[in-house]
């Protein structure tokens, strides 16, 4: 599966596109633009990122994860290979989102 600035039901926000739902693929998933996806992102192989990438949930790749900016997420990210990652790579905790108010 590939995203990029035509996929459908994405939201252009500034510089940045959102995906309102779940990303969920049983094979690679290839990212063009910069994504976050206010959901969790499931796939079944590797992903691979031209820009960051970021879900309100988790991220979970049963390959590798490489990205040419930063992983972000809320939850968790799980990879089975290696991560990769020209930015940062960060789990935000609940914890830490409670006391941003």
């Amino acid at each position: 599966m590939t995203i990029d600035k035509n996929y459908p039901g994405l939201v252009p926000d500034g510089d940045n596109y959102q995906l309102n739902g779940d990303l969920i693929t049983a094979g690679n998933l290839k990212i063009k633009i910069p994504l976050f996806v206010n959901g969790i992102i499931e796939v079944g192989g590797k992903i691979k990122a031209k820009c960051k990438i970021e879900a309100s949930g988790w991220i979970r790749a049963k390959g590798s994860i490489t990205a040419g900016g930063s992983i972000r997420a809320i939850k968790f990210i799980k990879v089975d290979g290696k991560i990769l990652a020209r930015g940062s790579i960060f789990v935000y905790h609940y914890k830490d989102l409670k006391n941003e108010s």
